[in-house]
């Protein structure tokens, strides 16, 4: 009777012994799969750390940008025949880092440089054309409304540029932020360039409205081309800067 039944044992046993097998596998699988995840938000926090490492870079850097630009400009308005605008932003692109692969698009320029009279309606439809993308939130949107009601409002007084430097220090939107930088480079070159309080004004809503009218066609480019990702923010900021810039130069023409 004994050996009768060892067949079954045997049979019993082999059966626990595959269920442990399969068990280890399985919770080497589950932990291999872990350690992948674990690696894919490891990449995924270190390419978002260095997305913002950069944007703060550039955002530091959009000030002095755009100063430096504007007195590179000056020496070449003067000149005979004098150069275009596109000729003047590209020779100042192409020495300073980070800037030489960023062009304007003519087109786009020479649309805020005519309406530079009444260019209010101009950011406004441009800020709406983030509509049209679903990936830019409406704290942006609002965020960048607030940035066109700020230079729009602009007042020649210290209490103004003190309102501007305050903005820069507390948003932490970068690509609102450089926006602010921008105002800010644009409100300490005018102020100290015309003696004319109108031409002031105009010619400081001009180049931040360019930024804004730069990033948001940037942002419409890569929406496009299906290329609005985060490691493009570093650019699509620098596109707004030069765009700020050349509306900057637009005002000698």
């Amino acid at each position: 009777m004994g050996s009768a039944g060892q067949p079954n044992h045997i049979y019993f046993n082999m059966k626990i012994l595959n269920l442990f097998f399969i068990g280890i596998l399985s919770i080497c699988f589950i932990s291999s799969c872990s350690k992948e995840d674990a690696k894919s938000i490891s990449l995924k926090e270190e390419l978002d750390v260095e997305n913002r490492t950069l944007a703060d870079d550039i955002n530091n850097n959009v000030y002095d940008y755009h100063y430096q630009g504007l007195l590179y400009a000056k020496t070449q308005v003067v000149l005979s025949p004098k150069p275009s605008i596109i000729t003047i932003l590209d020779a100042f692109n192409s020495g300073y880092s980070n800037y030489s692969s960023i062009s304007v698009n003519g087109t786009l320029l020479s649309n805020v440089v005519t309406n530079k009279s009444n260019l209010e309606p101009v950011v406004t439809s441009s800020i709406n054309k983030l509509n049209d993308v679903s990936s830019i939130s409406t704290e942006k949107k609002n965020k960048l409304t607030e940035l066109k009601s700020t230079i729009f409002n602009l007042q020649l007084t210290t209490a103004y540029r003190n309102s501007i430097t305050s903005k820069i220090s507390t948003e932490t939107d970068q690509d609102v932020k450089a926006g602010y930088n921008l105002l800010l480079s644009s409100f300490d070159f005018w102020i100290g360039e015309i003696t004319d309080n109108d031409d002031d004004v105009q010619a400081i809503q001009l180049d931040a409205a360019g930024y804004i009218i730069g990033w948001v066609h940037s942002v419409y480019e890569d929406y496009n081309n299906g290329t609005l990702d985060p490691s493009g923010q570093g650019r699509r900021m620098r596109a707004g800067a030069a765009c700020g810039l050349a509306c900057s130069i637009g005002k000698w023409f």
